[in-house]
């Protein structure tokens, strides 16, 4: 019984010459869906052996034609970021200032280095280890006259701060504070700004301690809480008074803030 050819819509194998059977199959054999491939078996061995042959040499000559050909992209200039100027502590109204003192510690460890020196170099690793036990072994009246110039530098520091804060205007006093919020500093408040105002109770319990009824032995938090007493006690015609000067200041903060930020702004 003669096997029925699958590819029913192909030219019988039969009728093709020889010459011209592998060529018709290959081309037949692309416009196949993966689906039917599986029926490559019915093929005769000898075409299929061609068609392979056939298939790799195209796919060859397609790697070819591929790698042969040159891509041109252009080339584009890098976008030029702005420059952003970093923050820098020499933009400071304090650049001029020394630094402030650390401890009576280092004053000692400053004091000493010279005597650590070893061929004409100072280990601060080493002399740390070898001053520290010995700092920690003095006695406190060894340790006075460091902690004496410990104090006095502290104090001269201070001062040259006041004094610097005491010079500075409103407009150098608010760009500092700016350059301290991108340094991550804390800020600083200019002794020459408005005071703000005192609200009535503000005004009462500095009018107790003005007429000696306050008293603090028990701590300021402990008198506060006493005037707080004393001050939910009183008659609205009482704090009438204390009401008033506290109407009063207000008014005066607001006036003195106005022409405070004006300086700000024009400069």
């Amino acid at each position: 019984m003669n096997r029925p050819y699958p590819y029913r819509h192909l030219p019988s194998v039969k009728a093709l010459p020889s010459s011209k059977m592998s060529t018709q199959l290959a081309l037949s054999f692309r416009s196949l869906s993966i689906a039917n491939r599986r029926l490559l078996p019915a093929i005769p061995v000898s075409h299929q052996r061609g068609l392979k042959t056939q298939s790799a040499a195209t796919k060859k000559t397609q790697t070819v034609a591929k790698s042969t050909t040159k891509v041109t992209t252009k080339k584009t200039k890098p976008v030029e970021k702005p420059k952003v100027e970093k923050p820098r502590y020499k933009d400071s109204i304090f650049a001029a200032l020394p630094k402030r003192p650390h401890s009576a510690w280092q004053i000692y460890l400053t004091d000493q280095l010279p005597n650590m020196q070893h061929n004409g170099k100072i280990s601060v690793a080493s002399a740390t280890a070898e001053l520290g036990p010995q700092w920690r072994s003095m006695s406190e009246q060894e340790k006075q006259p460091y902690l004496d110039r410990w104090a006095k530098q502290k104090e001269d520091w201070s001062k040259k701060r006041e004094a610097i804060l005491a010079k500075a205007t409103p407009y150098e006093i608010y760009r500092e504070n700016l350059l301290r919020k991108k340094l991550g500093e804390p800020l600083v408040k200019d002794p020459n700004a408005p005071k703000k105002a005192k609200n009535g109770f503000m005004f009462y319990v500095e009018e107790l301690r003005n007429t000696g009824q306050a008293d603090y032995s028990q701590g300021i938090a402990h008198h506060a809480k006493v005037a707080g007493v004393k001050w939910g006690g009183l008659s609205e015609s009482e704090k009438k008074k204390f009401l008033d000067l506290a109407q009063k200041d207000s008014e005066r903060y607001h006036e003195e803030i106005k022409s405070y930020n004006a300086k700000i702004h024009a400069d």
